[in-house]
């Protein structure tokens, strides 16, 4: 059964604006530390649906318009994902680096439409491009010494999931001799590029929220476990640590051991300090 690609370009536009306009609408009720992060990501998912009716357009406004302008507005789109990533994980952000896709992505639109016209290569340099930016949102929340918390793992899947997507069509239109006729040729390559591209907004959007939530949520746990004043563990820490050990040791046969220290004038030394 084959897939109309108009079709799933108004269903990439539909959910990406549903994901975008949901998240504008709950913005607030997260706290100050994910502000920036939520921002970049919602500005990046609101420019998609643009970027899809642009793409749409083609054969009926400009190609400067419906190819150039709607491959690096979704191209710049992707980017704010990138930098909605790399801001959550308190990575550096090079402008450079998140950018020169952007401005690679128009370059090559322009020389593939205008100046040496292919629609094959211009598919291949473009989903090249893209593979960069998925790879490099995946990467930005790999830390080795760190273990990756679920809601990560689910966002990276997404971003690589595309990137492969996107590194397949690279090498299948880049090696197959047949040239690609039409961006809206339901050929099985890209259905699976559009379908995947109908959903990403989706499970990535979905993927970035538990993130935040899971953040949250650490901090309540943070919080609960510390002390206000001098942020040292509290006794609900101390004890569960202490439950902790104590299993860790019946269950290995380990022997343990407690240390009780008796500070004298205590109340003395609270009071004044």
């Amino acid at each position: 059964m084959s897939i109309d690609i108009h079709s799933a370009i108004t269903l990439s536009a539909l959910l990406a604006l549903l994901m975008g306009v949901s998240l504008s609408y709950v913005l607030r009720d997260y706290p100050d530390a994910l502000q920036p992060s939520l921002r970049a990501w919602i500005l990046g998912t609101l420019m998609q649906p643009l970027a899809w009716v642009l793409y749409s357009t083609r054969g009926q406004l400009a190609d400067w318009i419906a190819i150039v302008l709607a491959n690096a507005l979704l191209s710049l789109a992707y980017a704010q994902l990138v930098r909605g990533l790399r801001l959550f994980a308190g990575r550096p952000l090079v402008n450079t680096l998140l950018y020169t896709p952007v401005l690679l992505v128009a370059v090559a639109a322009v020389a593939f439409t205008y100046q040496w016209p292919s629609l094959r290569w211009r598919t291949v340099s473009i989903s090249v491009l893209l593979v960069f930016q998925f790879a490099r949102g995946a990467l930005s929340l790999f830390d080795r010494p760190r273990r990756l918390r679920r809601s990560e793992v689910l966002t990276m899947i997404a971003f690589g999931l595309t990137a492969g997507v996107l590194l397949v069509r690279s090498l299948f239109e880049g090696l197959h001799s047949q040239a690609l006729t039409s961006a809206f040729a339901p050929t099985p390559m890209q259905v699976a590029v559009f379908g995947t591209a109908a959903f990403l907004p989706v499970l990535s959007t979905f993927s970035f929220v538990l993130m935040c939530n899971d953040r949250l949520n650490l901090e309540l746990v943070r919080q609960a476990m510390r002390d206000p004043l001098t942020g040292i563990n509290n006794r609900r820490a101390l004890v569960d640590a202490a439950e902790r050990m104590l299993a860790s040791a019946r269950r290995h046969t380990h022997p343990v051991a407690a240390l009780l220290i008796d500070a004298d004038h205590f109340k003395q030394i609270n009071d004044v300090h």
